[in-house]
């Protein structure tokens, strides 16, 4: 059976670290963090249309900490085929008491119905999706989600885009059907706006095992202070931060748009010698079950 759960989607990436970069500093990123890291950050955030971001070692270090920033007035909606992480985020906020609200994407009239009920009873929505939803194989539908959202200027749209950062990008059309400049599934449906809180993991687009949070100024600020594993856990290593850097520059500068082409070429061949299979299979009297 093929696996591509761990796939490196634009190719396997090749890394060089300076030799008197220190692996470490030694101490939590609430104490110290180099001022490098947060620009690798900030690009990430510029690619996504957003304002700035910061490190972390993984987007669980982000959903734990994120879920733990909603006001006690919050309702959790969280897309009920969302990856895994951002269910154990939502079961933090269940811990606290908030009301966590699992809705199908595939069926907005409910979910706008179920967020008109919690905002008539005085809460304020966090809606929690993934920007590439793995189980349907499609974009999250996220200008319409931002558009139930404006009504309450204090609600936030939490996104995963761990699977299309580095891979999706703006301006999609038939020449670059995965858009151009990898920024992910927020300019790939020319989505932004201040209520809007990213959560992206490099490991996927860009082969770095490292975790980014994006959004505006006032919501990282605030994120900065509060977190509790910025001040209990190990930050992000100095290599994995430059790995990363490295990585962001390369794509930026020579690579990326290229892989994209070759990944979005190599997933059309795919799915024609998948088609071309079913239909020998077919002609040869197989049939499919489920």
């Amino acid at each position: 059976m093929l696996d591509f759960t761990s796939a490196l989607y634009l190719g396997p990436p090749t890394f060089s670290v300076p030799t008197n970069l220190p692996l470490t500093t030694g101490r939590p990123a609430a104490l110290q963090e180099p001022g490098w890291q947060r620009r690798i950050a900030e690009m990430v955030a510029n690619r996504q249309g957003l304002e700035t971001g910061l490190l972390a070692p993984s987007t669980l270090h982000l959903f734990w900490d994120v879920l733990a920033l909603a006001p006690s007035s919050a309702v959790i909606f969280i897309d009920q085929a969302m990856y895994p992480i951002g269910h154990w985020g939502a079961a933090r906020a269940a811990l606290r008491g908030l009301p966590v609200v699992p809705f199908d994407a595939d069926n907005l009239p409910a979910l706008r119905r179920l967020l008109h009920i919690y905002r008539q009873q005085g809460h304020i929505p966090w809606l929690l999706t993934d920007g590439w939803r793995l189980a349907q194989e499609g974009p999250a539908p996220l200008s319409c989600y931002q558009e139930l959202l404006r009504p309450d200027p204090r609600s936030v749209l939490l996104l995963d885009d761990t699977q299309a950062f580095g891979v999706l990008g703006a301006k999609p059309s038939a020449q670059h059907p995965l858009g151009q400049g990898g920024g992910g599934s927020l300019p790939y449906a020319g989505v932004r706006g201040p209520g809007i809180v990213c959560i992206s993991s490099l490991a996927k687009g860009l082969g770095v095992p490292v975790a980014v949070l994006t959004g505006s100024r006032k919501w990282v600020a605030r994120f900065a202070r509060r977190s509790a594993t910025r001040v209990h856990n190990s930050p992000v290593s100095n290599w994995h931060a430059w790995a990363a850097g490295q990585a962001l520059h390369r794509d930026a500068a020579r690579t990326g748009n290229a892989a994209r082409q070759q990944l979005a070429q190599r997933i059309r061949e795919f799915r024609r010698k998948m088609g071309q299979l079913a239909g020998n299979w077919q002609a040869a009297g197989f049939r499919c079950r489920n």
